[in-house]
């Protein structure tokens, strides 16, 4: 069934098509006035190195190193990251009524990280990028203090943005919207066609039973086929001939003995009959009138 058919069975079955849409219709104007839009804001966080004065040699070798100035800014970036959002923070962003849709891109900009965080509310988008900045924050310098690096020696973070960039994206509404029409169209079709497949069988079997039943006429029975016993080759056969008559060979009291050769089968054309042809009697070529001499 293509398109096409389907339309037509929607037609045809307008009194349940009919109510079906407009269901699906009015869930979806009633998803689109219920489901709100989220809220994403962007953030963008920048490391910087450390302003250290120059000190002598000697005064070098009591200092103690920053580790993560020789592995460069960046991969202090990266461990910053996966130390912010471990389980802990994360149930506890949840617990404090915050959320917990965010993700952290180390790298962008260069040797820093953008947080892009999406809240139910304006408020909900806000309180949470703060919170994961603070994190970020904590776990830099943590990382740095485990080595026991003076404080003028130490990587810092600094926030680029103002909280400005806010936005409202209405992807979620029509992923909501087209979810719900969709899914109702192809409940009304899928119902519409099921109820005028079931009606055309319905009355098809109305149709086939108020037909009459045909009557079948009874087979001619044929006769059972008479068997026929051939004699055995070696049985003698008496034919009795009447008076006045020559027998083909000449026996007692005018009976003649022949031997008869079973038949392989009885003829399928004459069946339980069996036909012996005998000689009839010789004549003298001098025969006159029919008399013996």
């Amino acid at each position: 069934m293509d398109f096409w058919d389907a339309t037509k069975v929607l037609v045809r079955r307008w009194y349940l098509a009919l109510p079906l849409l407009l269901l699906t219709f009015a869930g979806t104007g009633y998803t689109a006035t219920q489901i709100e839009a989220d809220y994403v804001l962007t953030s963008y966080v920048q490391l910087i190195p450390p302003q250290t004065p120059p000190v002598t040699e000697e005064e070098a070798r009591k200092i103690p190193v920053n580790p993560w100035n020789q592995l460069g800014l960046e991969a202090l970036s990266q461990a910053s990251n996966y130390a912010t959002v471990d389980r802990t923070f994360l149930e506890r962003l949840e617990k404090e009524g915050y959320s917990t849709n965010f993700k952290i891109t180390s790298g962008d900009p260069v040797a820093g990280a953008t947080i892009e965080v999406i809240g139910l509310t304006r408020e909900q988008a806000v309180e949470t990028t703060d919170a994961v900045i603070k994190r970020f924050k904590e776990s830099t310098l943590k990382l740095q203090t485990q080595y026991r690096v003076r404080t003028q020696d130490l990587i810092t973070v600094e926030r680029l943005d103002q909280g400005e960039n806010l936005d409202r994206p209405g992807g979620k509404v029509k992923r909501a919207i087209i979810a719900v029409f969709g899914t109702g169209m192809l409940l009304t079709a899928a119902v519409t066609i099921g109820f005028d497949a079931w009606l055309r069988r319905r009355r098809r079997r109305k149709d086939e039973a108020a037909l009459p039943e045909p009557t079948i006429a009874a087979a001619p029975v044929s006769p059972s086929p008479r068997v026929f016993e051939a004699p055995k080759a070696s049985e003698t056969v008496r034919i009795q001939f009447p008076e006045g008559t020559i027998p083909p060979r000449k026996g007692t009291n005018g009976v003649a003995k022949a031997k008869v050769k079973a038949p392989s089968e009885p003829r399928k054309d004459s069946p339980g009959e069996a036909t012996i042809i005998l000689p009839g009697p010789r004549q003298s070529s001098n025969d006159n009138g029919g008399h013996r001499r």
